[in-house]
């Protein structure tokens, strides 16, 4: 049910009831959404009252692109939304060759970083390479390395989620005018009756990863958006081979 549709079958409407027909449609999408919540029914292609308020002025997401699956189906649901996508690959490794970078980049090397170009090359989103270098540095390696020799078990990924991604990557994007970062992380995004945010578990039970997210500020949760929270991964490669991202869609992870 939408606006337009509403305006097709009454052969057009004054702008004062266009605008009503618009209120409409969000009600409408807020109740189905809120019964779909409670009674635990999944209605795909549903877009919660959060994302409508969010979309009503085209608002701009910076995606992290890691060049995987995850979030190359991050960035293409959110520009079919009708959000403003802005695909990004953080350039974290240090000041290694070549040869070091690809065989130990992980999500971040170079061939990663061609996978994330042409992706958002095929979405038509731009995209770029961001230096994250010192960040990295500074909360993740050196960190790691710290609480290592004190005898304590580091855990670099949830460092890098906080205070790379979640501080860096955030600050820089809310700087070049952008509304919210995205990222591929399997996690959803609730506000609670008292306005704060809270994370809950996504759909895809066996690849939740909101553990890992644990130590984000109401400050980083209001400017996230996790596009396939609501997605088991099968369904996620099934969308990106049907939108014809076929060099990503299978890749492991």
């Amino acid at each position: 049910m939408t606006n337009k549709a509403v305006m097709e079958a009454l052969d057009g409407l004054p702008p004062v009831k266009v605008h009503c027909s618009l209120l409409a449609e969000e009600a409408i999408h807020a109740a189905l959404w809120d019964y779909a919540e409670k009674h635990g029914i999944k209605i795909e292609g549903l877009i919660n009252q959060r994302q409508t308020l969010m979309m009503k002025n085209k608002k701009t997401v910076v995606v992290g692109m890691s060049g995987g699956v995850d979030s190359s189906a991050a960035a293409y649901l959110l520009k079919q939304q009708g959000y403003d996508v802005i695909g990004v690959t953080m350039q974290i490794w240090q000041q290694e060759d070549t040869c070091t970078i690809e065989h130990e980049g992980g999500c971040c090397g170079l061939s990663a970083v061609e996978d994330a170009r042409r992706v958002a090359n095929q979405i038509g989103i731009p995209y770029y390479v961001m230096n994250f270098r010192e960040e990295f540095q500074e909360n993740v390696i050196d960190y790691f390395v710290k609480e290592y020799r004190a005898g304590r078990t580091p855990n670099p990924c949830i460092a890098c989620n906080r205070y790379v991604k979640w501080e860096s990557l955030l600050q820089k994007s809310l700087a070049i005018g952008a509304d919210y970062i995205a990222t591929g992380h399997y996690a959803k995004i609730v506000q609670l009756e008292n306005g704060r945010y809270t994370l809950i578990r996504s759909d895809a039970k066996g690849k939740d990863q909101t553990y890992a997210l644990y130590n984000l500020t109401q400050n980083q949760l209001s400017h996230t958006l996790f596009p396939i929270g609501s997605y088991e991964k099968p369904r996620i490669r099934a969308i990106a081979e049907k939108a014809g991202y076929l060099q990503v869609a299978h890749k492991a992870g």
